[in-house]
This record gives C-alpha cells, structure tokens and sequence, in this order.
C-alpha cells in the first residue's frame, strides 16, 4: 500500500517540468548612497514580484501552486500563438497528466517526438504514461528509448524498473533501480522512486507484491529502517517463490539486529511533587 508519502507529481512531472520552470523572479535593489558605501557595507533590498503579469508568469504561478485547469487554460492561449514551442507543449503534456487526462497526455507527447525525435525526455514522459495506461511492455520499451538516447536519465531507469515489476520481473527491475540508485548519487530521486512504487501498490488492484522488495531497498537506502522493516515483511509474506527472499530475511535481519542495540527511547513523564506543607502554617 502507498505507505507514507502521497505527492502531486510522476516522475517526469517533477524530474523534467521542474527544469522547464523559470525561477521566481527576485527584484534587488543594490542601489545605495556614495556616502553609505563609504561608511558601511550596504544590505540589498530584495523585492519579490509576487504578482505575475505575463501570460508565462502567470501560468508558472498556476503550475507552482498546483491550479491545473487555470494552467491548462494558459498554456492552452500560449500554444495557440506558438503551436511549436516545444516547452510549452511539454509543460501541457504534464498538466493532463497529473489531471489523469492520459489519452490527451500521449499525444502531446507523440506530436513533441515529431519535432524532435531525439528528445529523450518526451520518450520518458511517454513511457511514463504508458505505464499508467497499464501498457507495461510499451512501457519498458519507449523508456528504454530515452536511456538509449540519454543513459544517465534517471527517472527513465525508474520507469524500466517499474515497468519490470509489473512484468513479475524482479531481477531486471532491481538492475534497473541499482543502477538508478549508481547514477543518483545525489539522491535527489530516492523520493521518487518511494513515491512511485507507493502509489503503484496502492492505487492498482492487481499490482505485484514483488514491488515491495524494490520499496524496501529504497527505503533501506534512506534510511527509513521502520518503512523498510514492513515493506520486506509484507514481501516475505506474499511472496513464496522468488530468489529474493534470502536477501529479504537477511534484511530483515539486520534491523532486528540495529534495533537491538538502538532501542526506542521512551520519554520519561514528568513527575510534579506538591510543596512541602510550611510546619508554621498549621491550624492552632
């Protein structure tokens, strides 16, 4: 099940459309008296231009606060007068993502790959939405299309991870993951990868229970002995006959073995005394 963490973005939503947004823009008056910078070192004044006015920063401010149809809307009036502006597509593409309007998503997508069939991360997105099309083998397929083009894009070896868990491959999803895990050395898309595979066991009906082998190795891997401790149990229950289990129970072993020697510390209550009765005060 989607144990702890619930988010708002797939991987290519928050890997890549992340990059694509412009930085808030910071105003800063570094003006200052000659007199001032003769005395003292003067303090910027930092003015945030909190109210967008463009049409791209108004829908950048949509996108950061998570108003989907009022940035659909945007993007929808920027493409009209720049129907090939490849960022502005992109942008779109994951907006109906994360409005589960996939169909609309897919071909998006289809029509950047037309622009520019060398752009690893539309393959990526791509297979992103395959996936959650239950289309697991396109999947894998167009995700290995973008590693091909790009072979250190992470997120697409989260996807051939994911998409092989579904397979009820697990050997090939945790090569996959490892080497997701090898290139984030960062670990910028640890969360992601908890995130996905969270959601994917929560969220589909006939999802694989080999998914929580890969969920406990990234909790492991954070350090979430907790999360890591119950995702390797339910695995070991569910699953009978995989070559994983010894390394589940040696797993599992080791953080009974950790919490042995780190027990969970127990706050000690507060004990109130009442003051001590003032022999002089007694009745007569």
């Amino acid at each position: 099940m989607y144990v702890l963490f619930t988010h708002p973005f797939s991987y290519y939503s928050r890997c890549f459309f992340i990059l694509l947004l412009l930085p808030v823009i910071l105003v800063i008056d570094m003006s200052c008296s000659k007199s001032e910078t003769t005395l003292t070192t003067a303090t910027p004044q930092v003015e945030i231009n909190a109210l967008p006015s463009t049409p791209e920063q108004k829908a950048q401010a949509a996108l950061a606060q998570g108003k989907w149809k009022e940035a659909e809307q945007l993007y929808k009036e920027m493409i009209e007068k720049s129907p090939k502006n490849q960022q502005l597509l992109y942008n779109l593409a994951v907006i109906y993502d994360e409005q589960h309007q996939y169909a609309k998503a897919k071909e998006l997508y289809e029509q950047l790959l037309k622009l520019d069939p060398n752009d690893a991360h539309s393959w990526g997105g791509l297979g992103w939405i395959e996936f959650k099309l239950n289309n697991y083998h396109k999947s894998l397929e167009l995700s290995q299309k973008a590693i091909e083009l790009a072979p250190d894009l992470v997120p697409a070896w989260l996807n051939i991870g994911l998409a092989n868990i579904a397979l009820e491959r697990l050997e090939l999803a945790m090569v996959a993951y490892e080497k997701a895990a090898f290139l984030d050395k960062q670990g910028r898309h640890k969360n992601d990868a908890i995130n996905d595979l969270n959601e994917y066991l929560r969220e589909n009906a006939t999802a694989s229970p080999l998914g929580y082998f890969a969920l406990g190795y990234y909790y492991k891997m954070s350090g979430m002995r907790s999360f890591e401790k119950v995702c390797f149990q339910n695995f070991l229950e569910q699953v009978t006959n995989s070559t994983f289990r010894q390394k589940a129970e040696s797993f599992l072993k080791e953080i009974e073995e950790w919490e042995k020697n780190n027990p969970p510390k127990l706050e000690q209550p507060e004990i109130k005394t009442s003051p001590s009765p003032d022999p002089t005060s007694g009745k007569s």
